[in-house]
């Protein structure tokens, strides 16, 4: 039986057989698969992670596709992390591990790719997903590259998670409203208007340009990157090379704010999965029936049985003295 750091070796010797076992694990939040993540989480930032998000038909899978086999042919180390929607029925994957991208021999080793599901987390993002990442970069993948359910506006948390966003429209009417109300136009690190053989492109590639503007000028924050606007044809790889050409230059751009936000908000996730799991698992049905006796008797209100409960199960504050 394989040893915890065997198990990390492996990891750091990019073996596919057991980044998929340490994965799977980590989704079961297998305590053993976490203690060795948390291992792994030690390890120098190496690689850099790019979200690819954008509203359902936007063509992500295609961009990823494209943007891999760019990547493969300049001898570049790929993982693709695939987050799905969550079965109503299973838990787990809808799509499962399907195998989307068919690269030629060259990728052979070279890319990893895993779907998982988002197990209904609210910002399109599945709470293994920091973890699985901090996986990656300690397996020394040059590029991670995450593409997220395609839920628009629910999706913004995914900007905590990578280095660059990228998000991905079509000239479509009604794309840059959703955007706006989505509060997606403040987090994109470059803009995307795919399918740009459509009519209306040029339209909405002003249209975005424009809105940047006004969002640059309403922002406190001193701005290092000027957002680019560019237009793509994922289809036969047009306007891919600029795409790859403005993620690399947005690698020397790093915000210490974003990064300072990321380790938060990535606290702040650990906590909620914790408190989730907690709930999710408590079997106690003596508990539970007087809970809900002092609650309908008006003795106690819902936000005091909360407190109980996690001060029952260890998570809550201390008394205080």
């Amino acid at each position: 039986m394989a040893t915890p750091k065997t198990d990390n070796n492996k990891i750091k010797q990019r073996d596919f057989i057991a980044l998929a076992r340490l994965i799977s694990g980590i989704e079961n939040l297998d305590e053993q698969a976490l203690g060795l993540a948390d291992e792994l989480y030690l390890e120098p930032k190496y690689s850099h992670v790019i979200g690819i998000t954008g509203l359902p038909g936007a063509g992500k899978s295609t961009l990823v596709n494209q943007l891999i086999s760019h990547l493969v042919k300049a001898d570049k180390t790929i993982a693709v992390l695939a987050i799905d929607p969550t079965s109503p029925f299973t838990g787990g994957a809808v799509l499962g591990d399907r195998i989307r991208y068919h690269g030629s021999e060259k990728s052979e080793g070279k890319v990893f790719f895993r779907s998982m599901a988002s197990r209904g987390h609210r910002g399109g993002i599945s709470n293994a997903t920091a973890d699985i990442l901090h996986v990656f970069n300690a397996a020394r993948f040059d590029f991670v590259i995450v593409e997220t359910v395609g839920a628009g506006q629910l999706e913004v948390d995914i900007a905590y998670l990578t280095d660059t966003l990228v998000n991905v429209l079509t000239p479509e009417a009604g794309d840059d409203i959703q955007a706006i109300k989505a509060g997606i136009m403040e987090i994109g690190d470059i803009f995307v208007i795919n399918k740009s053989d459509l009519p209306g492109a040029d339209r909405k590639q002003a249209q975005l340009q424009m809105m940047l503007a006004d969002v640059k000028l309403q922002s406190s924050e001193e701005q290092t990157w000027q957002i680019p606007v560019l237009k793509t044809k994922a289809e036969n790889g047009e306007g891919i090379v600029e795409l790859l050409k403005m993620i690399t230059s947005h690698t020397q751009v790093q915000s210490p704010q974003k990064q300072s936000g990321r380790i938060q908000r990535e606290i702040l996730d650990c906590i909620h999965c914790r408190l989730s799991t907690i709930t999710d698992r408590s079997n106690d049905p003596e508990w539970w029936n007087q809970a809900r006796l002092l609650v309908a008797d008006r003795k106690i209100t819902p936000h005091q049985a909360a407190q109980l409960f996690l001060q029952t199960h260890k998570f809550g504050l201390p008394d205080k003295q």
